[in-house]
């Protein structure tokens, strides 16, 4: 099974590393990820600057590796769409947080990720840019409606080759309300 990763942190965050390190005893993991910092980018896209998109070692026992120029948006769309061969597309896709970054009007740059699909689904958690302005209520409406199942204080199980997968998200501790008990 293959599982997709991107964040907004970057391809040397903490969070990507630790997800990978995970995930990747059991199955394949591709992650695609900004090339540096990118919070508050959201999962907009970039339309007016050429996208540089370097193979790189293999990190965090993924099979392969990738970082990107451009925004957690353009990660995914170039990835499912040009980078990733036929074999390595994605069944399941987990996503880092920070879909927008001025309240709900910067949320429908999700809309561009409505088009993907993974067998499994996507999951995303929310980032600390996500709950500046917005309840939770509001950026899962937003997540729920572009395809994107969030993982606010809340997990779900997936059934994968006899083996339970656990995935699972607390709420942003700086901006949002975390509960533990609950995800």
């Amino acid at each position: 099974m293959n599982i997709l990763l991107s964040n907004d942190d970057g391809i040397h965050a903490n969070g990507i590393r630790a997800l990978s390190e995970e995930l990747s005893a059991d199955y394949d993991v591709y992650i695609i990820a900004p090339n540096q910092e990118r919070s508050a980018a959201g999962h907009s896209i970039t339309l007016n600057s050429p996208l540089r998109v370097e193979e790189v070692d293999a990190k965090y026992g993924s099979k392969r590796s990738w970082s990107v120029s451009g925004t957690p948006g353009d990660c995914v769309k170039i990835g499912v769409s040009a980078i990733l061969a036929e074999n390595e597309k994605p069944d399941l896709i987990i996503l880092g947080g920070d879909y927008g970054e001025d309240g709900p009007t910067s949320l429908t740059a999700l809309t561009h990720l409505k088009a993907l699909t993974a067998p499994l689904g996507i999951y995303g958690c929310a980032g600390n840019h996500d709950r500046a302005d917005i309840s939770e209520e509001e950026l899962y409406r937003a997540m729920s409606d572009n395809g994107i199942m969030p993982l606010i204080n809340s997990g779900t199980v997936l059934r994968i080759r006899d083996k339970n997968l656990g995935l699972c998200a607390v709420d942003d501790v700086i901006c949002g309300t975390p509960d533990y008990a609950a995800a």
